[in-house]
């Protein structure tokens, strides 16, 4: 089965860019925080990852309970 739903005018879709360090880019690989996650670049400083999604609080409090092992870089709103 696959589920649509209806994104009205007030949802914008964003394009979020993290850090994820060195100790949790393992962990971020295996279980994703989005299905659009994709490995932007890989380097000895960590994992940068791409997200497509609609921002919203349990967003927010996925990112913000990785603490200091995640940072949000950039968020760029889709018109």
């Amino acid at each position: 089965m696959r589920w649509e739903f209806y994104i009205g005018p007030d949802h914008k879709v964003a394009e979020v860019l993290l850090r994820v360090d060195t100790h949790m880019t393992p962990y971020i690989k295996t279980v994703p925080l989005h299905a659009s996650q994709t490995i932007v670049e890989e380097n000895a400083n960590g994992t940068t990852i791409c997200l497509r999604i609609i921002i919203n609080p349990e967003l927010e409090m996925a990112v913000l309970s990785y603490g200091e092992h995640v940072e949000v870089l950039e968020q760029i709103l889709w018109t």
